[in-house]
């Protein structure tokens, strides 16, 4: 077998998994938006997006979602650009707060680390018994 038939052939479950959880599914769903009932299906063409656009709590809807993405987005990306600006060549004291934004992220993983090691430390913690208990009476 030739090396570019090989790499076809590796491509191929990923294109299928593609098409299946992707591509189909997107191809129904406009479908059935150029449909009026999912169980009269007749074609109404692009009415059903006339009427989407022309009512009032969609036309908000939009209004408030690109007000979000056009205000907060740019201040959100300014102000953690200023941040990491900041952290990285900022001054002495500041250089110590990189421990308090690096804290939050190690400290929920040790925690729960923590919380199993106890949990499952020796045979006579309660979980581990109670665990045992639930299995050996479902008959798995």
């Amino acid at each position: 077998m030739k090396w570019n038939t090989k790499c076809k052939l590796c491509l191929l479950p990923g294109l299928i998994g593609t098409a299946i959880f992707f591509v189909i599914p997107y191809i129904r769903v406009l479908y059935y938006s150029l449909i009026d009932n999912q169980f009269r299906r007749n074609f109404v063409g692009l009415q059903n997006y006339m009427e989407t656009l022309q009512n009032e709590y969609f036309q908000l809807a939009l209004k408030n979602s690109l007000l979000l993405i056009v205000i907060c987005v740019p201040v959100l990306i300014i102000l953690s650009l200023a941040v990491s600006l900041v952290l990285s060549y900022g001054i002495k004291w500041v250089r110590k707060t990189r421990f308090a934004f690096v804290l939050p992220m190690v400290i929920p993983t040790a925690s729960v680390v923590l919380i199993w090691r106890s949990v499952f430390e020796n045979d006579e913690t309660v979980l581990p018994i109670y665990l045992l208990f639930i299995w050996k009476n479902m008959g798995i």
